[in-house]
Formats: structure tokens, sequence, C-alpha cells
């Protein structure tokens, strides 16, 4: 990470000290702190330890000096800018210390370390997700091939079956050739567990080597990393392209996916804030570092910005502030609201225009970066919770996932005072918008479906993929339908979405400028000049034949993992010519046919679903589950394995 300085009515402003952006994926300190006594705020009552200066610190007998930094810079720890490139990989490096770098190092271009932080009069027994309110929410781990050694990592969401969906900076400190399986010989490999607690879950895989299907977890089969910021394509530092999918070994199907929406919010809204990270209050200290436990709040959407957007606001003198260098890609943001501010009586920082000027711990603590007041359940997020989702839970008929989160942003190092997670932090999510190509390109559960007409498995022109029944886009009129944006993605270069206010200002008529530092449009790696990964890139997309792949590392972007969920829902026979397997078959027209002759064997790891037409079984059909809802089901000689057959006709 860089600092830059600013000069300002109060002097030189380090970004390194004061505006903090940092990613949230790995533990916090294990550290507790104890939260000084606010006291009572009236003119009868002496002042608590947040009405002494900022430069003072009453938790320790030394000065802490607490440089003021710029708003608009991307934070590590929500303590300062953290951002640490990891280019090669060294095999004595210690992964758990270069977990724990990306989140107590950064600057205003760094990782960001974000978790859950709760209210102090809400506590955190009522943040975790007991009644497992987020179910599509899971936790990351990263396991070392050369001795087994296992490491907390990030928050990620299932958007299919074989896809998580996360933030870049839980794994791009390697490139994303490093992950893979054992059989692969990949030296590291992504683990994942579901639920809200998944300590079972970890401690089956460490004691057993148990799979995710016999209660352990599920282990990475492909890591693909936004060419933007992959190391060996673009290698943008955080928090640009702040995005990943990962693949899993097997289909988990005992959690839902979670839908995605795939164009920009037009108005603000209530969302979900979820985690595994670091937890604690808000006043209350460092935190804990992160367990098992999945923790769970809310918040109001405060802005859809850039850091430039922040930095016009904050640094009005200067703007605009993109032709400076400040980060124009586009965010959603959210800030930790003290819910006593007002009763508590500070004047807040002053924003002259060439920085802020805030005297005491109080006014920082009551800043209010975006309108509205904290909520019941309101939290903030810390190390451990990146890759999370923003989920919008009211806006439309069902929650959807609008980002991922990268990290968090404060003007203040208030880790003198045991404060590293405090009200006024403020919590970014890269959106998903910007990136609907790489996310539907690259997810590696491909729904297919055969053409009309009768046909061979294994003839590339007989097959078409197919949209994903979970992505979505608003259709202009607060409507979501399944669908993807028109034309290409742009990526970093995402601008003219603005919405909502910075410190009461109005930010949505504010210049869209694409920064004229870095990458350009047409450059390769960026925008829409992202490689492709194979012929399957979205909906249309023909020349391919359904058949499970875990991928081969070597190249990014080349030979990626791809499960494919087969629909027979057209006229004609398909007569299997192979040996095949797949994640799902679905025969669902009356004119349709599936004939497994006897040389061949077919697997559908998850299970076959007929409920119509006729499949004709000679050969060996190897499923989990087959349900017979409709059509005929015949054969001669055949065999059906499986652990049951519903027949419901």
């Amino acid at each position: 990470m860089t600092n830059r300085t600013f000069l300002s009515g109060v002097g030189m402003f380090a970004l390194a000290g004061a505006l903090v952006a940092s990613p949230a994926h790995a533990s916090g300190s294990e550290a507790g702190v104890d939260a000084p006594d606010l006291g009572n705020a009236s003119e009868d009552t002496e002042a608590s330890d947040y009405r002494l200066p900022i430069s003072l610190s009453t938790t320790s007998s030394t000065t802490v000096d607490i440089t003021p930094a710029l708003t608009s810079a991307p934070i590590d720890s929500f303590a300062g800018f953290r951002l640490e490139q990891r280019s090669v990989l060294d095999s004595s490096i210690d992964l758990n210390a270069v977990l724990a770098d990306r989140i107590d190092v950064g600057t205003a271009s760094q990782q960001i370390t974000p978790e859950i932080f709760v209210r102090d009069d809400v506590g955190l027994d009522a943040s975790f997700d007991a009644a497992d309110t987020q179910p599509s929410v899971v936790q990351m781990f990263i396991s070392r091939a050369s001795d087994g050694a296992f490491f907390f990592n990030c928050t990620g969401s299932l958007i299919n079956p074989r896809t998580v969906l996360t933030a870049a900076h839980c794994v791009n400190f390697f490139p994303s050739e490093i992950y893979g399986t054992v059989e692969s010989d990949a030296p590291f490999a992504i683990l994942i567990g579901t639920g809200p607690d998944t300590q079972p879950q970890a401690d089956a895989f460490l004691t057993t080597g148990a799979s995710y299907s016999e209660g352990g977890l599920a282990t990475s089969t492909d890591v693909v990393i936004h060419s933007s910021s992959n190391q060996g394509n673009g290698e943008l530092p955080f928090p640009f392209a702040d995005i990943a999918l990962i693949a899993v070994d097997e289909p988990i199907t005992d959690i839902p996916s979670l839908p995605i929406l795939l164009t920009p919010l037009t108005e603000l809204t209530h969302v979900v804030q979820v985690g595994y990270g670091s937890f604690g209050t808000a006043l209350g200290g460092p935190g804990e570092g992160s367990d098992f436990l999945r923790r769970v709040g809310e918040n109001m959407l405060g802005a859809l910005a850039s850091f430039a957007d922040f930095d016009d606001v904050v640094f009005s003198d200067f703007a605009p502030n993109a032709l400076a260098g400040s980060i124009t890609q586009e965010y959603y943001f959210t800030d930790f609201d003290w819910p006593d501010r007002d009763a508590a009586g500070f004047d807040g920082c002053d924003f002259n225009g060439s920085g802020p000027e805030c005297i005491t711990v109080g006014d920082v603590l009551s800043t209010d970066w975006f309108d509205g007041d904290a909520l019941p359940r309101e939290v903030g997020t810390a190390p451990g919770d990146s890759g999370s989702p923003l989920i919008a839970d009211e806006l439309y008929e069902f929650p959807v996932a609008i980002g991922v989160l990268s990290g968090g942003v404060s003007f203040f190092d208030l880790s003198g005072f045991g404060l590293t997670n405090p009200y006024g932090d403020i919590s970014f999510y890269n959106p998903l918008y910007p990136f609907f190509q790489f996310i539907s390109e690259n997810t590696a559960y491909k729904y297919v479906s055969a053409n009309e007409g009768d046909g061979v498995w294994s003839d590339p022109t007989r097959w078409t993929q197919d949209l994903d029944p979970g992505f979505f886009i608003d259709d202009g009129t607060g409507t979501l339908v399944n669908g993807l944006p028109g034309g290409e993605e742009d990526g970093i270069f995402e601008v003219g979405n603005s919405l909502g206010t910075i410190l009461g200002v109005d930010i949505s008529g504010f210049p869209d400028i694409v920064s004229p530092f870095g990458p350009q449009p047409g450059d390769p790696n960026f925008g829409a000049n992202t490689p492709e990964s194979s012929v399957l890139l979205g909906p249309g997309s023909t020349g391919f034949v359904p058949q499970n792949t875990d991928g081969t590392p070597g190249t990014a972007f080349e030979n990626p993992a791809q499960y494919f969920e087969v629909h027979l829902n057209r006229e004609g026979t398909t007569i299997v010519d192979l040996d095949v397997e797949i994640d799902k078959l679905i025969i669902d027209n009356t004119d349709a046919g599936f004939v497994l002759p006897s040389a061949f064997d077919f697997t559908s790891i998850i299970g076959v679903e007929q409920f119509a037409g006729t499949a004709v079984v000679d050969g060996t059909l190897n499923t989990s589950v087959y349900v017979l809802a409709g059509g005929a089901l015949e054969g001669d000689g055949g065999t059906i394995d499986t652990n049951v057959l519903f027949n419901l006709q």
C-alpha cells in the first residue's frame, strides 16, 4: 500500500494513519479490551474518555498520536489504509502470517478486513445467526497441502450448487492457479463450511478427512479471480475488481443458492450484513479473532459511490479528485452509526473542504457519513467477513446479493484507545453489476439443454447453454427478471451510477470520470477485454459436450472446472454414446427421449428428475435419487444404482 498526503487547513493528512481501508478475510486480534465508560454527556457530569483530544489515549500511559487521513481511502483493518500484494509463492511463508498481514496493514488501495461488530446495547449473543436466517452464506478456510495446515480465511456465498462467490483479495495473494485439488498436486485449496456453526464440519475434516457429503468440508477444484486483479493478468491491487469464484468438489444441495442482482440499484434500501469474521462490540475493544460462528445484522445502504466521490466531498477544495488519482470504480457503502451520538452531545468533525478536523474521539464516533440513524440491529464489518454478500432483503419480492464485502474505511486510527471497529466506521462492497460477464462466463455450474431433434450425447452441436436461474436484473420498473444486462461489462471503468449522499452532500450529480491513471478501456484484462475461459460463455453458447471436469491448474482461465445440469426439455431423443458424469439430469417434455445403451455408464451425482418423456436404461445409471414424476421408464437388462427411486405417478 502507498500513502498519499494532502495539504489541508490543519496540516498534512497522511492516508495511512487516518482513513483506513482494510480487507476482511483474516482473523483479528485475540485480545479483548474493556470499553471505557461513556458516562453521561450532560453538562453536570465529567467527560468520558471519548471527550479526550484524539492525540491522547487513557488506555495506556503513553501518548498516542492519531493522525487524520483521507476519508475515501480503503483500509485493511478499519485502522488505516492497507494493501499488500504477494506476487510470488514462498514455501517458507507462514500463511497465517500472510493473512494476518492483509488484515492489519494497509492504505487506500489495499486489502480490507471486515467482520461483524454489533451495537453495544445489542451484544454479541444477539448477532449469532442461530436461526440460520442466511443459509447461503458460507465460511472459507485455506489448507496447505505440504503439511495439512488449516487457516481461517473469508466469507462467501453459494450462488449455485458448485460455485461460491467471494472477494478477490481473499485469494489473490497467490495466483489463481496455485489452488486446486490434492489429486492435481496444487499447493493450496480453499475449504468451504456451511451453517451457523461450521466447527463440527471443520473437526470432521481435520480428524478424518471427511468430505462435505460425509459431514466435513467441501474442497475447491478451481479458483477463478477476475483478470483485472489476478496475478499474472491485470494484477491491480486491492480494492480493484475485488471478486472471485470458487468451484467445489461436490455439489452443495442441502442449502439454497443465493440469487444475485447484476444491475445497479437506483434507490437506497435496507440491507443485511453477515459474516464469519472477527466479532465484538463497537466500544468493547479490538474484538475476538474469527471463529466458526456466522453473525448477522442490518443496516441501510448509504451510497453507491466511488472513492473519488468521497474525496470530492471531504476534499472538495481539490475536486475533481479523480484527476488527481482518486479511485473511480464504484462501490456500495454502509456506515456504523453510534446510537447515542445525539445524547452524547459531541459536535462531530468539521469538514472544511481541505480535510477533516476532529478534536475528540467522540467527534469521530459521532460522524454520520450517510443519512439515517442507527437501526435496532445495526452492525459494522471486520476481518474475516471479506467476501460476504451485501443482501438487499426488502426492495424486491425476495432477497438478492448486490455485492461482496471488500473492506472498511476510517478517518482515524483509534486502536490506541482500544477501538478497532468503532462507531463511525464505513464498510464498502464491490458491486456485482460491473462484473456480470465474469460471473456468467466463469461460474462452474452450467445449465444446458439439448436442441430439438434426435442426436447423440457426444455431438457438440446438440447442446446450448442456458441462463442460470439465480441471475437477475431489474427491468427498470422495480421488478426482478431472470436475465443478464445487455452488452459487455465495464468492470473497473463502470461509472455513472452514483446514488445517495455523503456528509449530507448529494453525489448523484458528481462528474462521471474514469480515472486517467492506470489501465484504460481497451487494455487486455480490463473492462470488456477479459480472457475467455472456454466456449461456455453464457446463455446461447454452443460447441461443447456436457461432461463434468475438475479442470486442470496451469494457466489462468484455461481448462476451468465445469459441472453440468442437463435439461432434455425439447422434442427429440438423446442417445448416450460414451461414459458420462454430470451433476443433474432433468427430462421434461412429452416427446423427449433419453436412451442409455448397455455399453455405457451414466452418472448423475445430484439426481435424475423425470417429469415427462421416455427414459430407456439398458446400461448402468448411477444417481443419488431418481424421481419419476411422469413419463415412462423402460429398459432391458439395465441397472439403476440409486439410494432411492421415487415413483410419484
